[in-house]
């Protein structure tokens, strides 16, 4: 890799995961190794309502309970 690229001056990310269980952590802590830009990240894994029965019944509300586990994890951020 050159000196000069665009990826040579990485910097810290902080990622927020929406869910306290362990595979999903996992997870993306493997997918982070999968891209340079990720190399140096922090995961933190944050309990996150996602507004949704425990069992989703539908991909639809699967959906909707992630997206509300995202948004309510970064509510948690600064």
């Amino acid at each position: 890799m050159k000196k000069n690229s665009k990826f040579s001056m990485i910097t810290q990310k902080i990622i927020y995961l929406g869910s306290t269980n362990k595979i999903k952590l996992d997870a993306v802590k493997e997918v982070a190794k999968e891209y340079i830009f990720l190399h140096n990240s922090s995961i933190f894994s944050v309990k996150s309502n996602s507004e949704v029965s425990e069992q989703p019944l539908s991909l639809d509300e699967t959906i909707s309970g992630a997206r509300n586990r995202a948004k309510n994890a970064f509510k948690k951020t600064d």
